[in-house]
């Protein structure tokens, strides 16, 4: 009998497996998306050795980890060579019909992966989704990981593998995904740096040793990709406090071993600087800083994005917030500054429950011009400036810039626009009548600010207002704890 138990969380990604036999057990450890290390040990009798499993087993336990469930179903092994030669006629015709086909294959073999391309085709999720519960291995490994995944026609169409901070459970799946036939059409990829615990910091400045860097070390991994993914995220939506303590990616290098990407999304702590890159045929580009500087616009605005049509950067901005939100106080020795009175980390949910006490942006309004004044492509029709501190002179700069007079759509959302805010625009309503979409929603209008902008520009969209006089709280933010 073979179990399997996992710790995951900021720091660490590591298994712990302990097969037993008759009066032996063997236990294997190490990092996950590694072989590991392998200790055998013989016992008097099978009691003995039980005993010992046993006490290993808790003390693993009490550690933290978590046994994580085998695979197991009863799904017949297909004969590799018959299955590609099947897999390279889909690629000729990798249509409805062409998939339907491959299921028949699947389902003379007796194999159910082809009753769920079917279910899939038919739309009948709980159907399939049944199937794939009872045949686990028609996903590999990923049945055992922080995965999730949409399905197009039988076969995997996006997947989203959730890291908990690390690098080796992303690497080690996406050595699972890209080796199974279901994600041989996959399209969209999101890999989820977030870390799942903090450390507590006595002071605003310490916030960001709790930064992390997760997905360099698995860039090389990229290059196994299928040719059909064309969009990849780096951080998932919606945003968490989390999310925004993770490094970015490096740009230059995902281009090297993915070129064809079309839609790209990177969700990043901001101010450590992209360096140059470029897509040729990128055609979408999304950045959800938690708190950009001057530096990581003149990154975007010198990327080489020659097809570019979709521009969206949130720009963020540094919040500070006090654990006694969550977390009580202990009693505390006044006279010993170094007490501890809270514990020494937190979930990463918790940032979430804080209370923001005060907004900073780390990017002025001149900066913000110099942006929308850039050489942009001229198939670019939409721009995304969001999740800002749009005070009257930045969003002047925005709503003057040549740029907007040739946008098809703007997203001004999720910001601290006020009313303001709202005067600026009607001012700019000329300029802006030819938008197709204007997005204000999110912000902090007033009903009188709301009006006054529906009166100037009917198809604004000013949604779920946050009220006039709340400090910005913002779904992607940079968050400074403190005792």
């Amino acid at each position: 009998m073979k179990r399997t138990f996992e710790l995951i969380d900021g720091k660490a990604a590591k298994f712990w497996q302990i097969e037993q036999d008759g009066n032996t057990h063997t236990v294997c450890y190490g990092r996950i998306g590694t072989k590991g290390q392998a200790k055998t040990k013989t016992f008097a009798d099978p009691s003995a050795m039980q005993k010992d499993a046993e006490k290993l087993i808790k003390s693993k336990t009490k550690k933290g980890y978590v046994e994580v469930e085998a695979a197991q179903d009863s799904a017949p092994a297909l004969d590799p060579e018959a299955l590609e030669a099947q897999l390279a006629k889909l690629d000729a015709d990798p249509s409805a019909q062409g998939r339907l086909v491959f299921g028949d294959w699947l389902q003379a073999a007796g194999h159910p992966w082809g009753t769920l391309i079917t279910l899939d085709h038919t739309a009948q999720v709980d159907e399939r989704d049944a199937i794939l519960a009872d045949n686990p291995t028609i996903i590999g490994g990923l049945a055992e990981r922080n995965v999730s995944f949409t399905w197009q026609q039988g076969f995997m169409d996006e997947v989203t593998i959730t890291s908990g901070g690390t690098s080796a459970v992303l690497g080690d799946g996406l050595r699972k995904l890209f080796t199974l036939p279901a994600a041989r059409y996959l399209r969209r990829l999101v890999l989820d740096g977030a870390p799942s615990r903090f450390e507590t910091h006595r002071d605003w400045d310490s916030s960001p040793t709790n930064i992390v860097q997760p997905f360099n070390a698995v860039i090389p991994a990229l290059a196994k990709a299928p040719k059909t993914l064309t969009e990849l995220a780096f951080g998932a939506l919606p945003p968490t406090g989390a999310s925004a303590y993770v490094g970015h990616p490096d740009l230059a290098a995902v281009a090297k071993v993915l070129p064809e990407l079309e839609v790209l999304e990177v969700q990043c702590s901001g101010q450590q600087g992209f360096g140059a890159f470029g897509f040729a045929k990128l055609r979408r580009l999304e950045v959800r800083f938690a708190n950009a500087n001057a530096t990581d616009l003149q990154a975007i605005r010198d990327a080489k994005l020659p097809a570019l049509e979709q521009l969206s950067v949130w720009l963020g901005g540094y919040v500070h917030c006090i654990l006694d939100d969550v977390y009580a106080p202990e009693e505390w020795d006044e006279d010993n500054e170094d007490a501890l009175r809270y514990p020494e980390s937190y979930p990463g949910s918790d940032l979430d429950l804080l209370e923001v006490y005060s907004s900073t942006a780390s990017v002025q309004a001149r900066e913000v011009a110099d942006f929308c004044q850039a050489s942009w492509p001229a198939s670019l029709k939409h721009l995304g400036i969001q999740s800002a501190l749009l005070d009257a002179a930045t969003l002047d700069a925005i709503l003057s810039s040549e740029l907007v007079a040739r946008l098809d759509s703007l997203d001004l959302s999720r910001g601290s626009l006020n009313d303001q805010g709202a005067a600026v625009v009607v001012r700019h309503a000329e300029r802006l009548a030819h938008l197709t979409r204007l997005d204000l929603s999110r912000n902090q209008l007033s009903e009188a600010g709301v009006k006054a902008l529906k009166a100037a520009l009917p198809k604004v969209d000013c949604s779920a207002q946050r009220g006039g006089t709340q400090t910005p709280e913002f779904l992607f933010r940079y968050v400074a704890t403190m005792e």
